[in-house]
């Protein structure tokens, strides 16, 4: 990932498309599905990982 002015992430996907993330702290805690990381290895980050319901959840 390359960081870019504004603090976001800019991320290349397993398929090509490149996207920008903003990492997104919950109650002071950065977690799984708000840190725009791919934790789970199936080549989403975050929010467009089905298995994220939102940047407060923790399990990608």
């Amino acid at each position: 990932p390359v960081q870019v002015h504004d603090g976001g992430v800019v991320i290349v996907e397993d398929g090509g498309a490149t996207i920008i993330c903003y990492k997104t702290t919950c109650a002071g805690k950065l977690l799984e599905c708000g840190d725009c990381v791919d934790n789970d290895g199936d080549g989403l980050v975050d929010w467009r990982d089905p298995e994220c319901l939102g940047p407060c959840d923790n399990t990608e």
